[in-house]
């Protein structure tokens, strides 16, 4: 677990000025929050919001998020699967689509009984993702497919034609 935190504390710290070395240009920094609607193999339908803050490009992102999960049915045993997740996210076009990924962790359990696993995602689409989490507990893997809806919103004014007239 330490070093899936190292890895993605490195990652971002580096990523962002790579971004605007690679572009060419500042990498411009933006919000998201997202809704998603997914299907837990094994245990039925979730739902989920995020917010995202990160930096994208020419395509390019990278972000940290923050976000809860939940099962559609209203049973005290689904809300106990309730978590909430922190993961740092990055991704880049892939034949005009962006595809990305995202690492961190998911917290789930009561006040004392809280645990922390690694949690992993896969994601492809422009607005509307599929997504695929997984996380990693000790007696079994978690995996959810889904979908994302986003809606990034920049944080700084963005030209649009360029400068005219030199």
């Amino acid at each position: 677990m330490r070093g899936i935190l190292r890895c993605a504390f490195i990652l971002g710290i580096l990523l962002p000025d790579g971004l605007s070395v690679r572009a060419g240009e500042k990498p411009i920094p933006y919000v998201s929050p997202g809704l998603r609607v997914g299907y837990e193999f094994g245990r039925g339908l979730t739902l989920g919001l995020k917010i995202s803050l990160g930096f994208a490009t020419e395509g390019d992102y990278f972000n940290i998020t923050l976000g809860v999960r939940a099962s559609s049915k209203r049973d005290p045993a689904s809300r106990e699967e309730t978590f909430s997740y922190f993961q740092f996210q990055a991704g880049t076009p892939l034949n005009g689509i962006h595809g990305g990924g995202g690492v961190g962790f998911a917290v789930s359990g009561k006040e004392m009984e809280r645990r922390v696993d690694p949690m992993f995602t896969l994601s492809y689409g422009v607005g509307l993702y599929s997504e695929l989490d997984v996380i990693r507990m000790p007696e079994r893997f978690r995996c959810d497919l889904g979908v994302l809806g986003i809606i990034p919103v920049p944080l700084r004014k963005m030209e649009l034609f360029g400068s005219i007239g030199g």
